[in-house]
């Protein structure tokens, strides 16, 4: 058995006991998230036996507890090996707790600088995250564990199992993710550091006697040849899951609530659903207040539509050339009077007019106007809101194209990638 296999054996050792909490196995008591349970769940029954699987001893990890209460300017554990070797930070939430909120990051980045440490684990008891805080403006994800996931795959009970149980039933990004904790956060990686530094100051005399060479190690070439792979595979293997999280990041991106067109992570982002219909809602006001002619309305869709993608200038002035447009269209129906009367006017192609029963149906209550003189209250207050919309939407894609700056760039990278790998 590998040092990964015995380390992931352990960890769900944690979760699959019969009595979690009270009677209740993990999968039970996640099930209903509490808002109380931060030290005596997640501290205690969650993180503490997880930093133990992960090699460390009690004497490594420090508690922020004095006297039985915690100090909010303080991370929940600190985990080092020594003054000179600092491992990571954790920073826990109760289990009803949503970490995407940035308030723990935050919070994680603000201890990190001050206390010489480069890591960082955010944990809620469903769900680990691990980040790189080595440059705290810029912290990069560097774990994603679905712990509740990961521990039903595990025991067979969702589809991703594909009905089987143990590690064999774990996917592939479940199985990258558990070796991704192993690998950035297990104790061996960092007590390796003092070992690599006393060998990097060795005396050359000293150095010869204990390295590898040819002329102490007739099987050199294939010595050096297997060290390598096995550090490059190390390295690929990291960074492939790398890759795996900033895609994934890319992919939310673009299904976020302010996104619901979007379909496919490599298709541009669409407007919001709720943009469209309200778009859709201003017409249907146009119509019945008088703009029935076809082109009218192709020509109102556009204006709207302009205003979505590029803002510029004020709803009201858009309002005012809606208006100015209804009373042409007023001018255009009284030629169209006096083609009746053998005058003869344009031949104009109307649209079928919204009758009664579907205004009622789509909440439109618009008094006609002898002579139009001023847009409807109720369509002048739809077009404020068109506008606080559109407004609030190019804000947010602004706010979350410098938030996920580094998926978005990757995701370009990587497409570019495939289509030179596709053409060679």
């Amino acid at each position: 058995m590998t040092k990964f296999e015995d380390f992931a054996l352990t960890f769900f050792d944690i979760f699959t006991s019969h009595n979690f909490y009270e009677g209740k196995n993990y999968l039970e008591y996640v099930a209903e998230p509490q808002t109380n349970d931060e030290d005596n769940i997640v501290d205690t029954k969650i993180v503490l036996p997880l930093l133990a699987a992960l090699g460390f001893e009690s004497g490594e990890i420090t508690k922020n507890q004095i006297g039985g209460t915690k100090d909010n300017s303080r991370p929940d554990f600190q985990v080092k090996l020594s003054d000179e070797y600092r491992c990571f930070l954790v920073e826990d939430k109760h289990t009803a707790y949503d970490l995407s909120k940035p308030e723990p990051l935050q919070q994680l980045v603000s201890y990190a600088p001050s206390r010489g440490y480069g890591l960082g684990l955010l944990c809620n008891g469903r769900l680990l995250l691990g980040w790189d805080l080595t440059n705290p403006t810029m912290p990069i994800l560097v774990l994603h564990l679905d712990i509740q996931q990961i521990v039903e795959t595990y025991l067979g009970l969702n589809l991703l199992a594909n009905s089987q149980t143990g590690i064999d039933a774990l996917t592939y990004e479940q199985l990258q993710s558990l070796k991704g904790l192993y690998r950035r956060f297990h104790r061996q990686n960092f007590e390796g550091i003092d070992v690599l530094i006393q060998d990097i100051c060795k005396l050359p005399s000293e150095w010869e006697q204990s390295a590898y060479s040819q002329a102490n190690n007739p099987n050199f070439d294939e010595l050096l040849i297997e060290d390598l792979k096995q550090g490059i595979g190390l390295l690929e293997e990291d960074v492939l899951y790398q890759l795996d999280l900033l895609l994934q990041e890319y992919s939310d991106y673009t299904q976020a609530k302010y996104l619901p067109n979007g379909s496919d992570p490599d298709d541009e982002p669409s407007e919001p659903k709720v943009i469209t219909d309200l778009r859709k809602q201003i017409l249907n006001y146009l119509r019945v207040s008088g703009l029935s002619e076809l082109e009218d309305y192709d020509w109102a869709s556009e204006k709207l539509l302009d205003y979505a993608q590029s803002p510029v200038g004020t709803i009201r002035q858009l309002a005012d050339k809606f208006l100015d447009r209804l009373k042409k269209s007023e001018q255009k129906r009284e030629s169209q009077v006096k083609k009746s009367n053998g005058v003869k006017g344009d031949q104009l192609d109307l649209l079928a007019p919204i009758s009664e029963s579907k205004q009622k149906e789509l909440g439109i209550n618009i008094k006609r106007q002898t002579k139009i003189t001023k847009l409807d209250p109720k369509l002048q207050q739809k077009l404020r809101e068109y506008q606080d919309l559109v407004i609030g939407w190019h804000a947010w894609k602004a706010r979350q194209s410098i938030k996920h700056d580094r998926a978005i760039k990757t995701q370009q990278f990587f497409q570019s990638w495939k289509e030179l790998v596709t053409k060679t």
